[in-house]
């Protein structure tokens, strides 16, 4: 299943922002992560091996898989968008997690974040 996500921060310039998608509602070893840090043209994705900066490390080139990712700054908003397949079963529960940082560096202790559940029930003809 593909799902496309964008998440648009009103008056964030310089900031990081992130959505991770997880199946315990935690950071930490989520299933997947989604920085767009400033100076990249496009969101990319990161391991979150721990909770410190030192473990938050981009994936290799060839599981850079998003599709259609962009990653748009102006007017004091930020815009990131992408495509992406769920590797999940129907009947599971995610949950989408979105962090903002306070600065362009990521950190552990300056951020703010918000999660919301997720159940997917696929029913199919």
């Amino acid at each position: 299943m593909e799902i496309t996500i964008q998440l648009v921060c009103e008056g964030v310039v310089d900031e990081w922002v992130g959505i991770e998608i997880s199946s315990d509602g935690l950071m930490q070893n989520s299933v997947d992560s989604v920085l767009g840090i400033p100076g990249n043209d496009r969101p990319l994705r990161y391991a979150l091996n721990g909770k410190s900066a030192d473990d938050v490390v981009q994936m290799p080139d060839q599981e850079q898989t998003l599709i259609g990712a962009s990653l748009q700054r102006h007017n004091k908003r930020t815009v990131m968008t992408f495509t992406k397949t769920l590797e999940v079963d129907a009947g599971d529960e995610i949950y989408l997690l979105f962090a903002r940082g306070t600065s362009p560096s990521l950190g552990y202790l300056s951020f703010t974040r918000l999660s919301v559940n997720i159940s997917l029930k696929l029913k199919f003809p």
